[in-house]
């Protein structure tokens, strides 16, 4: 429908005060329109006269309080060689954005137009319609010739009913258009190229050559000589020019047992706030026993795994411990989850939570019993507790067993003796629902499924080798299915261009599918899902996990590398969120590095992480702290859940702060141990230390110290090794703010050649104790 309100003042309906009546609001002297079942509804401006035009724009979410995702909005430019998008985006309930944002900003580029072409506002729907009422303001500027204006609100509010088409305010006929259109037919940048790669090259060869003359660069290239990220750019960049208040500190008695002290502040900080902000959302016993929850949510264990983790990490192993108990201490569950598969006996899932919080296990996260055995192997890890496996390794067994019989149900022939391809995986699941759900089998399930047995073997090895070596073999039985199906995946799935100009490949998010989501589900829609939409299945609940943390696939491996140039160019840099979070304003080309690296919900984006992994420090950085900003809320500094919206206070997504920040500072890979992986330049200026203190790792606790006296040439460290379960190697990283390379080592006083100077690293092998290191520059 479309109907306009003529007064000067918003118009409520109903007319109540209350807020808890839920209401349309139409803005003052507007236009408003609202799409319908399977229907886009749309204000166009049919040119008079060819020429040049800019747009202005504004557009109202006037839905209710409840029941509305909001909707999206486009810009739409008809000729006779067909639309084009201009610009689109998406908006939530309550929430407006202008073209332009502010007088200084430019407009929509000029516009050439020939008489007839149409100029469209396009107001669609994500998914469910009802609530998706819109307020539209639309204003058309002539460049050059008369300078005239077509203002939508001035030529058709007073005078709305006079007919369709509609008259302009200065006597053209058939100006102003409304109509609907079929919803998902307006045209969708599918992975369109970036660049323009238009050549005459005939080969492989002589194309590589002109894209390299013409020097493209991805966003990874562009971010590695960009000066890094830091918190003070990043939080300025997502929160312009507000005045931060100061850090709160934590409640006496809940800091962290790990200390830490780094020259920022601020990280400093939030780092101390992390283990006091989780439990002041749990609760605690006249027995003194912690229970937790999902909170603001029932207890989930796809993310609740993670909120133990962290406490852990921290060192509050017996808050951590109790938690576990939670799923440690369920009966088997005949119905997990219910419809979902047909053998439950065993599987972890739904925990109690403290009261009020219910318990869940629902068809978005049926990894939690994948994901909740990672916690339990993590808390045996840094603890070293035998007498904790030793009880509890029936109940996780029982658990891993699970898992390995739902492997079985495709583990036969199909018919004609033709073996099934993704055999040994997970049968098909139901991850989202819509309409009876998607029923396939998602790679991030298999990923904490397969990790989980494996941790499993490794738990088991030191209590029952036996035991551990049988379920070692079926963890590697498990691991080369999941290759094979994975391999698969990339073979069949279509490259994508990123902005160097070449093509990349994906990693699709299930093994049934070839491509990525957003291409075979509608590009920037959420038509497949009124909460995620089909872009953030390759970025949220997606294929990342095969890398981290599972390790199925390296990071370094070129397939990865090249996923993530997808990411970065293009699905975490060109999705409506991050245009509608910045109200049009985010121009990609220009604000790439602050604006970039994140989509929908930045605690299960996994591409932080493997970023580290990889050993790329700058591009960990800008979207380690990019992705903090955009969740962060000043004042308390609580962590919403999504950038766009939702709970102000997610203790998930701290949980996922404290491990990313950890992983900076302190890092198990395999049977080595990395200090200061990816800790920014700017740290190690003249005088400046950074310090780590009871830090629990998985080889005993840690501690170290590094001092920075580069205006004499030297950075000094003091390294206690674990000793519990001594690491194979220890790598220090001095990351020397002008990027000088070392010169020379001396460990304990005696000079020492295990140093990369090209990787800024020195390994200390071989060594126990208090260890003090000096590099030279």
């Amino acid at each position: 429908w479309v109907c306009a309100n003529v007064d000067t003042k918003p118009l409520v309906l109903p007319e109540s005060t209350s807020p808890d009546v839920d209401r349309i609001v139409l803005s003052s002297r507007c236009v408003a329109m609202q799409p319908g079942p399977g229907q886009d509804v749309a204000v166009g401006w049919r040119s008079p006269k060819a020429g040049k035009v800019s747009i202005g724009a504004r557009v109202t979410h006037g839905g209710p309080r409840r029941g509305s995702k909001g909707f999206e909005w486009l810009i739409v430019h008809q000729s006779k060689d067909g639309a084009k998008i201009l610009a689109n985006s998406e908006l939530t309930r309550g929430r407006s954005m202008s073209l332009p944002v502010s007088p200084a900003d430019q407009k929509l580029p000029e516009v050439v137009v020939a008489a007839g072409d149409l100029l469209a506002m396009v107001i669609s729907s994500r998914g469910d319609h009802t609530c998706d009422s819109a307020s539209v303001n639309l204003c058309i500027t002539e460049i050059g010739g008369k300078g005239r204006t077509w203002d939508l609100a001035k030529d058709v509010v007073d005078s709305i009913q006079a007919g369709n088409p509609h008259a302009d305010g200065l006597g053209n006929p058939g100006v102003w258009n409304f109509c609907s259109v079929a919803a998902n037919t307006w045209p969708r940048f599918v992975c369109a190229p970036p660049i323009d790669t238009a050549s005459p090259a005939t080969t492989a060869r002589e194309f590589r050559k002109e894209l390299a003359a013409k020097g493209f660069k991805t966003i990874r290239q562009r971010a590695g000589e960009h000066s890094e990220q830091s918190w003070k750019e990043a939080m300025a960049a997502h929160h312009r020019s507000r005045t931060l208040p100061p850090h709160p500190k934590p409640a006496a008695g809940f800091e962290p047992a790990m200390r830490v002290e780094v020259p920022c502040e601020r990280l400093t900080a939030q780092w101390n706030l992390g283990s006091w902000y989780i439990l002041r959302r749990s609760q605690q016993d006249k027995n003194g026993k912690w229970s937790f929850n999902d909170y603001p949510y029932g207890v989930l264990a796809a993310e609740t795994h993670l909120i133990l983790e962290a406490l852990d990490m921290q060192g509050r192993h017996k808050e951590a411990a109790d938690g576990l108990n939670q799923w440690l201490l369920l009966p088997p569950d005949p119905g997990y989850p219910t419809g979902l598969f047909s053998d439950g006996k065993g599987c972890l899932t739904n925990a109690k939570g403290p009261a009020g919080a219910g318990g869940h296990s629902d068809g978005r996260h049926p990894l939690g019993a994948g994901a909740i055995m990672l916690a339990m192997s993590q808390h045996y890890r840094l603890t070293g507790d035998v007498a904790w496996l030793k009880a509890n390794a029936p109940r996780m067994k029982a658990n891993a067993e699970w898992i390995l019989r739902q492997r079985q149900l495709l583990a036969g022939n199909i018919p004609g003796g033709q073996r099934l391809w993704s055999k040994g995986l997970q049968p098909a699941h139901i991850l989202t629902t819509d309409g009876g759900g998607l029923l396939m089998q998602f790679y991030i399930t298999e990923a904490y499924y397969w990790l989980a047995v494996k941790n499993m073997a490794e738990m088991l090895a030191a209590i029952d080798a036996a035991e551990g070596a049988r379920m070692a073999a079926e963890a590697e039985a498990y691991r080369k299915d999941l290759a094979a199906a994975v391999e698969r995946s990339i073979a069949l799935s279509p490259v994508v261009q990123v902005r160097d100009g070449t093509y990349r490949s994906v990693i699709p998010p299930c093994a049934s599918m070839r491509g990525l989501a957003s291409q075979a589900w509608g590009w920037r829609r959420r038509g497949s899902d009124s909460h995620y939409g089909p872009l953030a299945w390759d970025t949220v609940p997606s294929a990342a996990a095969l890398i981290n943390p599972a390790g199925v696939l390296s990071a370094n491996d070129r397939r990865v590398q090249g996923f993530l140039d997808v990411l970065e160019d293009r699905l975490l840099l060109e999705n409506g969120n991050v245009l509608g979070r910045y109200r049009g304003s985010c121009r990609p080309e220009d604000q790439w590095f602050s604006y970039g690296s994140w989509q929908h919900q930045c605690g299960l984006e996994r591409h932080v992480s493997i970023h580290l992994q990889a050993d790329d420090a700058p591009n960990f950085l800008r979207s380690m702290l990019n992705q903090y900003a955009v969740d962060m809320v000043p004042g308390e500094y609580t962590f919403m859940e999504h950038p766009d919206g939702g709970p102000l206070d997610k203790i998930f997504e701290g949980a996922a702060f404290i491990e990313r920040f950890r992983q900076m500072l302190v890092m198990e890979d395999g049977q080595s141990l990395w200090l200061a992986r990816a800790t920014p330049r700017d740290w190690l200026r003249q005088d400046k230390k950074i310090s780590v203190t009871n830090a629990p790792t998985f080889f005993g606790t840690l501690a170290y110290e590094i001092v920075s006296d580069v205006d004499n040439g030297k950075i000094a460290a003091t390294v206690q090794i674990p000793a519990r379960n001594p690491p194979k190697s220890v790598f220090l990283r001095l990351r020397h703010p002008q990027t000088l390379s070392i010169k020379s080592v001396k460990v304990n006083g005696k000079p020492w050649v295990e140093f990369n100077k090209d990787k800024e690293l020195i390994e200390l092998i071989s060594l126990t104790g208090s260890v003090g290191v000096v590099a030279k520059y």
